[in-house]
């Protein structure tokens, strides 16, 4: 719902007024969301235990790699407005990612959770939901139109911005 919003608040400024497009601002939306998920889970990096801290690490690590995906580079003939990244930024921005997790999983030495099997199913139902809207997305994209692959993908991230919250709103529900 929230995604369909942001599509409807995007249009005017989609250049080919059919809907959120590639490489549009409305990627803006979705990196900002990747962006707000990394920054909770950095949080939860800094604070967490056990099978918490894991699971934000495996989220610091990927979601950079999701947002440099979705922000366009500067140079591109495709850049469309929005935000944008150079070539070097991309890289940068996800050897930050990686370095900042090896450093904080060597410096806190945090166990691993002591009963991960129980937990699973409170981790894995939301990224899963999540990885298939993104399979979904791709399918879209390619059978129907981009901009239902933009609204898809953007619904993706805000699923997992809503677990990276859940978990620091409420990290007794994912604890051990």
């Amino acid at each position: 719902m929230i995604a369909a919003l942001a599509a409807l608040v995007a249009y005017p400024f989609d250049t080919l007024k059919v809907g959120p497009v590639e490489n549009g601002w409305f990627e803006s939306a979705q990196t900002f969301a990747l962006g707000l998920t990394v920054l909770l889970s950095v949080e939860a990096l800094l604070k967490a235990r056990h099978e918490i801290f894991y699971f934000s690490a495996t989220l610091v690590i990927l979601l950079p790699l999701a947002m440099v995906r979705e922000t366009p580079r500067c140079g591109s003939p495709f850049y469309d407005g929005g935000l944008c990244l150079t070539a070097n930024g991309k890289a940068l921005t996800v050897m930050i990612a990686i370095a900042l997790v090896v450093a904080l999983v060597a410096i806190r030495r945090v166990s691993f959770a002591r009963s991960w099997r129980e937990l699973t199913f409170f981790y894995a139902v939301p990224v899963a939901v999540t990885l298939s809207m993104l399979v979904g997305a791709e399918i879209l994209g390619k059978l129907i139109y981009v901009w239902a692959e933009e609204i898809f993908e953007l619904a993706a991230y805000l699923n997992l911005f809503g677990l990276a919250l859940a978990v620091r709103m409420r990290p007794s529900w994912f604890s051990a």
